[in-house]
């Protein structure tokens, strides 16, 4: 027991030293940003679109892998701990640097979740398609999912498409796996919202909080 508790505190402060890395690129990113020209500006804005999905799809996503599932867990960094896919969802974009309002956000339902993120006009519904058809229309990036009772991550790269989520399927734990394989991506609605949209990728500069759209629960 004493060794399983030394490596959980281990692995916690690896995650912890992983989350400042990422805290710290931002905060250059930042001090570069409120001093820029406009005309320099939309390079920022690649430099944090770049930045924030290294951030997911390379060091946050990989370190909740394994993580086990459960309706009410919300653990605060990956490991034994469990996580629910609400949860799991706001613990990434909060460590990517999100000033997001974690335990009421993670609370809402998806769309929530997502309308909180993303501008409204970048937001894409799918009704009544299959897992591959529903992303076959979205560019390379990083997406928010919402299905009809679960959410998790949409990640492209070169149009293939991976959900993230903290499964209630077998494993039961936080996988990554191609859409038309993810037993936990079936639904009748899907609805998705990018994370690097422009206006999201400003306030994430800027440090401002994102207000939590949907009631208090």
């Amino acid at each position: 027991m004493v060794a399983i508790l030394l490596i959980a505190s281990a692995a916690a402060d690896d995650y912890l030293d992983l989350v400042e890395g990422i805290e710290a690129r931002r905060a250059a990113l930042s001090h570069r940003w409120s001093t820029a020209d406009p005309t320099d500006r939309p390079g920022l804005l690649a430099e944090a679109r770049e930045t924030v999905e290294h951030a997911i799809v390379e060091e946050l996503l990989p370190a909740w892998r394994g993580t086990p599932w459960s309706f009410h867990g919300d653990a605060e960094a990956p490991g034994v701990e469990p996580v629910a896919c609400g949860y799991y969802v706001t613990a990434i974009l909060r460590d990517a640097g999100f000033r997001v309002e974690r335990g009421r956000l993670a609370r809402q339902a998806s769309e929530n979740i997502i309308r909180t993120l993303s501008p409204r006009p970048t937001i894409v519904h799918r009704i009544g398609r299959t897992a591959k058809a529903s992303v076959e229309e979205l560019a390379d990036g990083v997406y928010i999912a919402g299905l009809d009772y679960h959410t998790g991550f949409v990640v492209i790269e070169e149009g293939a498409a991976r959900f993230c989520d903290s499964s209630y399927v077998d494993p039961v734990a936080v996988t990554c796996q191609p859409v038309a394989e993810s037993v936990s991506f079936s639904s009748n609605y899907r609805v998705f919202g990018p994370t690097t949209a422009d206006e999201t990728l400003e306030r994430w500069l800027e440090g401002r909080p994102f207000s939590t759209v949907g009631g208090h629960r």
